[in-house]
């Protein structure tokens, strides 16, 4: 079985946000495409109108994925949604992003439940290198206290059983929720991580150890990714005008993202999806 033990999901509303996402890049194949939709992410998560994720969850996870789904575009077969992941170091730091997926659940799921992002705060280093190695599998078996509001400092990991802990928001309908995966699975986009490191530069642990040094001449907004971890960590707000306030920046980034997976789509395992055609099928089926 690919189930990790102890791992469970824990879901808490944020206050309804529908008429204020921020627009997510296209480019969910690449990484650089990837690095902007967590951007967006977490300039939501940041918005002082909604009910923040804990910021004890950021403070003490071992490493977090934000995923974005796929609605209408490319996608890697089998996948719902694309993402990163990043390590967070002993010292508060975060490392470099490791390209990851979502896959295990329908697209009548993603269509019907509406799930636009999912953060995934992973407990310690097994859970880690479970999801490097075969994919790590969200399940049900633990039960964990929903929590909301950036005040909260609880611990990742505190489980009813005392077994450590995955824990998942679900961005759906307007509002981060609780919402059931039950059986996703999230692991390591190799192909995706080898375009953007280089040839044989597709190794996970390597990546986030620093090992394989993150490509300085590619326009990306990595930087701007881990000082919003860290002001989601101090259980900080902000409007996202002031999240984002260099616009050239952003727009550049979201340029080359797309650009970047049109190189990564010409690859066999890429295909083109729309998740209400794909909804449709399944229900037929």
């Amino acid at each position: 079985s690919k189930s990790n033990k102890g791992i469970a999901n824990i879901f808490a509303p944020y206050g309804n946000m529908s008429e204020e996402t921020t627009k997510r890049s296209p480019g969910l194949t690449s990484m650089e495409g990837m690095i902007c939709n967590a951007n967006m992410v977490l300039t939501d998560a940041l918005r002082p109108s909604i009910r923040g994720v804990p910021k004890g969850y950021f403070m003490t996870c071992a490493g977090i994925c934000i995923m974005t789904t796929v609605q209408a575009g490319m996608i890697f077969s089998g996948s719902v949604g694309t993402g990163i992941f990043m390590r967070r170091n002993l010292d508060g730091s975060w490392s470099n992003p490791v390209a990851v997926g979502i896959s295990g659940i329908g697209f009548g799921f993603v269509f019907g439940a509406n799930v636009k992002d999912v953060i995934i705060f992973f407990p310690d280093d097994q859970s880690i290198e479970t999801m490097f190695s075969r994919g790590v599998e969200l399940s049900a078996s633990t039960q964990v206290t929903a929590v909301v509001g950036r005040e909260f400092e609880g611990a990742v990991g505190a489980s009813g059983s005392g077994t450590s802990a995955l824990i998942s928001y679900a961005y759906s309908k307007g509002a981060f929720i609780g919402l059931s995966m039950q059986g996703a699975i999230v692991g390591p986009r190799t192909k995706a991580n080898e375009t953007f490191y280089g040839p044989g530069n597709s190794d996970p642990a390597k990546i986030i150890k620093g090992e394989i040094p993150f490509p300085t001449d590619k326009p990306t907004l990595i930087d701007d990714v881990k000082e919003k971890l860290d002001k989601c960590a101090k259980g900080i707000s902000e409007k996202p005008s002031d999240a984002n306030a260099d616009a050239a920046k952003v727009d550049a980034a979201m340029k080359h993202a797309e650009e970047a997976a049109g190189v990564v789509n010409s690859m066999t395992e890429v295909q083109h999806v729309d998740i209400a055609a794909e909804a449709s099928k399944e229900q037929g089926n």
